[in-house]
Order: structure tokens, then C-alpha cells, then sequence
């Protein structure tokens, strides 16, 4: 993937992250509501945790965006990741 070799989980896991962000982000376009399942959030939440760093975010993602303290659990990954959630 990109010039690069990857473990099958790795790339598994890149494959989740894609589909439930911008699953939602597709959502969103669309005037939709999206629901991803707590599952699924905790595990993207947990592999991008152990993966992304301020030095791999390299244009891929923005800065962290802090999330409200009441914000679910997707809206502070959509933060971790750099987006906004509103």
C-alpha cells in the first residue's frame, strides 16, 4: 500500500477506519443520519490510538480536534482524527 509493505491487520484495520469515516462523511453529504455500532468505533478508535502520531498524520489528517466532554465515543474519534464533527 503506497509503495509500502503492510501486516494484513494493519491494513485490515486501515480499511475499517476508511469505511466508518467516511462512511459517515458520505452520510453527512447526503443529508443522512449514520449510525456505526460501538464495536466498530472502539476498534478504529483503538488502532488509530496506537498508529497515528503528530509525525504520520503528514496531510492525511489534521490536528487533533478536542471533542466536548459529553461527546460519544464517535465524535471524539472523528476529533482524534481531525475532523469536526458539526
Amino acid at each position: 500500500m503506497g509503495g509500502s509493505e503492510l501486516a494484513g491487520v494493519a491494513l485490515a484495520n486501515i480499511c475499517l477506519l476508511e469505511a466508518v469515516v467516511h462512511g459517515w462523511d458520505i452520510a453527512r453529504g447526503a443529508g443522512s443520519g449514520y449510525e456505526v455500532g460501538a464495536d466498530l468505533v472502539a476498534a478504529v478508535r483503538e488502532f488509530s490510538l496506537g498508529t497515528l502520531t503528530d509525525e504520520s498524520r503528514d496531510g492525511q489528517f489534521g490536528p487533533a480536534v478536542p471533542a466536548p466532554s459529553d461527546a460519544s465515543e464517535f465524535v471524539a474519534l472523528l476529533g482524534q482524527l481531525g475532523w469536526r464533527a458539526g
